[in-house]
Parts: C-alpha cells; structure tokens; sequence
C-alpha cells in the first residue's frame, strides 16, 4: 500500500525491512544502564508516508524547486534536516542506491550503493553527511 501511495516500488531491501518491522530504531546506553530509543535509522511506515508527503506537497506550493517524487525519503540525520533516500527512476522504480540531501543547499548526492551498505557505514561510523 505505501508504494502505491507514494507511486515507487521499493528495493527490496528496504521491502523485506517494512515487512518485518515497521522502521528501525538506534538505541543507546548510558553507563551499561538501560536502553534508550535514539533516533530512526529507518522511519516507520507511518513516517515514510507523511515526510514524503510533506516534500511533494513543497514543491507543489514552489518552496523548493526539486521534484520529490523522483525521491523516496526513508530516514534523517538528525540534524540540519539532512534526509536519506532512494532516486526514483522514470519507471517509477527505485534504484538501489542510496542518497542523501540537504536541504539548506537543496543538493543530492550518492552516499552508499544500498541500504545494507548505508546501514552498516552509518552505524559504524564510517559514512558522514
């Protein structure tokens, strides 16, 4: 349903992620003590659809010049507003690859050529934005 409401049929990674799990999300520990939610590394369902909804609907009313439904946004930094997702290909397919834009610029680039590779960077620490 939700690549129907967004018109883009997901890679199946992120596919087989939302099937299992509505989002992922980072917990940290303070001092070994209990776990605490962090931030989404993948938004849930409900998230995915409003974001994305909110983008397209800035574009429709000329606050940003980008088309988002070439776009499917699936998670945030955390800070700047920085957002992650899949490109949109004309066959209303996403590719794999993951990119990264950042609104103040309202640039884009590839960050990671998959999720699986996305995922692991960012938490490792290894990907930054």
């Amino acid at each position: 349903k939700i690549e129907a409401d967004l018109k883009a049929r997901f890679p199946q990674s992120l596919r087989s992620l939302l099937l299992e799990t509505d989002g992922a999300m980072d917990k940290i520990s303070i001092h070994g003590g209990e776990y605490f939610d962090n931030m989404w590394l993948i938004w849930s369902i409900a998230e995915i659809v409003e974001q994305n909804f909110f983008f397209r609907k800035q574009t429709e009313e000329g606050i940003y010049d980008r088309d988002f439904t070439k776009l499917v946004f699936f998670a945030g930094a955390g800070f700047d507003g920085i957002l992650f997702g899949f490109p949109v290909l004309e066959d209303c397919i996403c590719a794999p690859e993951v990119m990264v834009w950042y609104p103040i610029s309202d640039k884009s680039n590839i960050l990671a050529p998959t999720l699986q590779d996305f995922l692991r960077g960012w938490l490792m620490g290894t990907l930054s934005v």
